[in-house]
């Protein structure tokens, strides 16, 4: 095991530019005995909160500033764990999903939390918003995308072949849809013609690798992040609704990616590995930049803060969130 010392050194600048040096700024220790499900914890920029959603039914919300209770949003008590969590810009509304069926939204303008009254008898494992008035999910042993309307409660089932969705990405602004399977798929919808939800292209997988998404803007154009549950993150570049792939960042050692998260400002990928540190990758060029112990007992969950300069990551037991910082030296 190495030291944290030497974990924290950078292993070669070499020609690279915009040089940094992250760190850990702060911690937020979510209240709650139990932890937390899958991505559970986020970040909202229009009102600078972290929204955490640990197993004990709640929905908290944190000042992202000071790290302190919000003032002006109480905490929701659900009914059962939240295990998806959405937010749509357009309606400032939240989805969540939990782990029972039940669907609730939560509406950041007049703070009214309201129970979609049509719930679904599945174990919910992902779900995303489509637009204002449509949202899709997955449940575990379905092998089924769902989609459920807003307004009139419908639900529509669209059938996987031998295999559930292990993630969710929506672009409302280019009417796509992305998913990943269980096998390493990567099925894209287009969803201007809903309530039809026709493919619009896919990425076939391997078998038994799973991947989980991240959509970019990198130099004003949009890109894909694919973390494959088998030691690669792929970089995938959306042309007229279609992937092309432009590089693979691999792993030194067999280890599984759990999630990413991109830096504009520096042209750098942070994975996060169900271990104690993160990763800083340079996007282009796939060399190891930084790694950072963060202290934590298994990191599993991240996601980027306002000033696109540092990250929260997540610890999947204690209930704690780190403020991971990008310094330039």
């Amino acid at each position: 095991m190495q030291s944290s010392q030497e974990n924290n050194k950078p292993p070669n600048h070499g020609s690279e530019t915009r040089p940094f040096a992250p760190f850990v700024a702060e911690t937020l220790e979510v209240e709650a005995d139990d932890g937390f499900y899958n991505p559970s914890v986020s970040y909202n920029e229009k009102c600078n909160l972290i929204i955490a959603c640990p197993a004990d039914k709640s929905v908290q919300f944190y000042d992202a500033t000071t790290l302190l209770p919000s003032e002006e949003f109480e905490t929701l008590d659900l009914e059962n764990e939240v295990k998806a969590m959405s937010f749509c810009e357009d309606t400032e509304t939240f989805l969540f999903g939990c782990k029972n069926g039940s669907f609730y939204t939560f509406n950041l303008s007049n703070k009214i939390l309201q129970k979609l009254e049509r719930s679904v008898e599945a174990h919910i494992s992902r779900g995303v918003w489509i637009n204002s008035s449509y949202y899709a999910y997955s449940a575990w042993g379905s092998y089924q995308l769902h989609m459920g309307n807003l307004e009139n409660g419908d639900l529509f089932h669209f059938p996987m072949e031998r295999s559930d969705i292990f993630d969710f990405r929506s672009l409302p602004k280019r009417n796509l849809l992305f998913s990943s399977l269980n096998d390493g798929s990567v099925i894209i919808y287009r969803t201007d013609r809903l309530p039809k939800l026709p493919i619009l292209c896919s990425i076939k997988g391997n078998g038994g690798v799973s991947r989980t998404l991240e959509s970019v803007t990198i130099n004003k154009k949009d890109f894909m992040l694919t973390a494959k549950y088998g030691s690669t993150v792929e970089v995938w570049h959306l042309t007229k609704g279609r992937m092309r792939r432009l590089k693979v960042i691999q792993m030194q050692e067999e280890i599984e990616v759990y999630c990413t998260v991109y830096f504009e400002n520096y042209k750098m990928v942070a994975t996060v590995h169900g271990t104690e540190e993160v990763r800083f990758w340079r996007l282009f060029s796939g060399k190891l930049e930084w790694r950072l112990d963060v202290e934590m007992n298994e990191c599993f969950h991240s996601f980027l803060t306002k000033d696109k300069n540092a990250m929260g990551v997540v610890d999947w037991g204690p209930n704690l969130v780190k403020i991971v910082q990008l310094h330039s030296v």
